[in-house]
């Protein structure tokens, strides 16, 4: 049985030998790609000899040729960068007094000088006295991963300069509205430390007048509903001093396109704010003055006019009567004039100041003045320093229309219409039949009369508009727009 057993075994072993060397060989080539397709070669040292064996993939990574097995840590160490040769010494001491793996990343110089980074583990075999007997591991190619890490850190830095630097304040705001980040011109804007914004919203140290309006732009900017996504409002610094501001907002998306952050770069616009209003002040002061001076020069001289016609009436008694009739028609007109002494400190009521011009240049006009209040109208009062600027403007509008009326047509007539439109109030004034001069142009300034001058002199920077033209043939319209601060705010109907 022995003899017939034993030759039939043999050439199964041999077959057996043979598929198992097959499988290593594969097995080895497999390992040999992997590692060149990673970048990464495996080595040992045998610390009795001294001597090193490298992967072919560490001899490439290396500049080496491969195939050594006698591989000296003199040899090594040439290879090694020489400021980072104190890291490898330093790796195989930790290696060796931790009994656990280590990790070490250093530089190497291949022979063609070229630097490569390379990410290398470690670990000790000892024998079972506690002996070390080698040193083994990998060795990573991690240059691309280094050049990527260096400029992500470069960029970094110079983000970071810019944040920290930059005039303006920059914040990183969450959905909850809690600043993220702040920069130091934040900061010192606001009077808050980074630690202090961490724990406030955007609408801790939002002006509350400007919550509202802020809001709704904030939701519109995640929206991605505005092309311009510029905010002027109001913030209340950490004194309780108002910040004005200007805000340019950016949302910061995910992956998935859904917003993140808001990232808001504001300016202190402040002092720009304040120069506007004192503009503002000036030019209503300067405005002021100017309607001072037509009332009081206006007044004074229809007044003596007025007196010089009374005192020509005691010399002439037989144009006694006409002579009374044009003092009565003057001193009416005076009296309207006389507004801004009577109305001081009051709103007056539109339809009032409408109704006293027309029945005061009635007795002047040549033709009907008809005035018109449409049924179910609510009353507007105007605000009481814009009271007498609105009259002198009525007053030129209506005496305009009167004078340039073809009062000989029989049905000549200048008709003035109040009307309401949401939160404005019209005054339209109209006289038929009329026309317009060829050329004319209100807003350009072309054959303008001394009374339209006057009326577009003294119009209000804001809440009064006025227009003029001619809806159909033959009749010129005027239309007074006035809405608030002009107008105080009217009650909804």
């Amino acid at each position: 049985m022995s003899d017939s057993a034993g030759p039939a075994a043999a050439p199964e072993a041999g077959d057996e030998i043979a598929h198992l060397r097959a499988r290593l060989d594969k097995a080895e080539r497999r390992l040999a790609s992997a590692q060149r397709l990673a970048r990464l070669g495996d080595w040992e040292v045998d610390l009795r000899s001294g001597l090193g064996w490298w992967s072919d993939e560490l001899c490439a990574i290396y500049g080496v040729p491969p195939g050594r097995d006698d591989i000296t840590s003199e040899e090594f160490l040439d290879i090694v960068h020489p400021e980072d040769r104190d890291v490898i010494r330093h790796l195989s001491e930790a290696a060796l007094s931790r009994n656990a793996p280590c990790d070490a990343r250093y530089r190497i110089v291949r022979p063609d000088n070229t630097e490569r980074l390379i990410q290398c583990r470690a670990e000790v075999e000892f024998d079972s006295s506690g002996t070390p007997l080698k040193i083994f591991g990998t060795a990573l190619d991690i240059t691309e991963i280094g050049r990527l890490e260096r400029a992500l850190r470069d960029s970094e830095r110079k983000y970071r300069a810019i944040f920290e630097q930059v005039p303006v304040g920059v914040a990183l705001i969450g959905p909850d509205r809690r600043f993220l980040m702040s920069n130091p011109a934040w900061e010192r804007m606001t009077g808050y430390t980074a630690a202090e914004l961490a724990n406030l919203s955007t609408h801790d140290i939002t002006h509350p007048e400007d919550v509202a309006g802020s809001t709704r732009f904030f939701e519109q900017v995640m929206r991605g509903e505005l092309e311009r996504p510029v905010f002027e409002k109001r913030y209340l610094r950490k004194n309780g001093e108002v910040l004005w501001a200007r805000v340019h907002a950016v949302v910061v998306r995910g992956a998935d396109g859904q917003a993140r952050y808001r990232l808001a770069i504001i300016e202190d616009i402040s002092a720009e704010k304040g120069a506007e209003r004192r503009r503002t002040d000036l030019q209503q002061q300067q405005r002021q003055a100017l309607v001072q001076d037509v009332h009081h020069r206006i007044k004074n001289n229809l007044q003596g006019v007025a007196g010089l016609l009374e005192r020509h009436a005691a010399a002439t008694p037989a144009l006694g009567p006409a002579i009374d009739d044009a003092v009565g028609r003057l001193n009416a007109l005076a009296m309207m004039h006389g507004l801004h002494s009577e109305l001081a400190g009051r709103e007056v009521n539109l339809c009032n100041i409408v109704r006293g011009i027309v029945d005061t240049l009635q007795t002047l006009s040549p033709v009907p003045l008809e005035y018109r209040l449409p049924n179910g109208f609510i009353p507007v009062e105007v605000a009481r320093d814009e009271s007498v600027p609105v009259a002198l403007i009525l007053n030129e509008l209506v005496s305009n229309a009167i004078k340039h009326v073809d009062a000989a047509v029989g049905r000549a007539a200048v008709t003035i219409e109040v009307k309401r439109a949401a939160a404005s109030a019209l005054v339209v004034v109209r006289n038929a039949p009329a026309s317009l001069p060829r050329g004319f142009d209100l807003a350009l300034d072309r054959h303008l009369g001394i009374g339209l001058r006057l009326a577009k002199s003294l119009l209000p920077a804001e809440g009064a508009t006025l227009s003029l033209g001619e809806p159909v043939a033959a009749v010129v319209e005027a239309v007074l727009q006035l809405s608030p601060p002009v107008l105080k705010q009217p009650e909804s109907a």
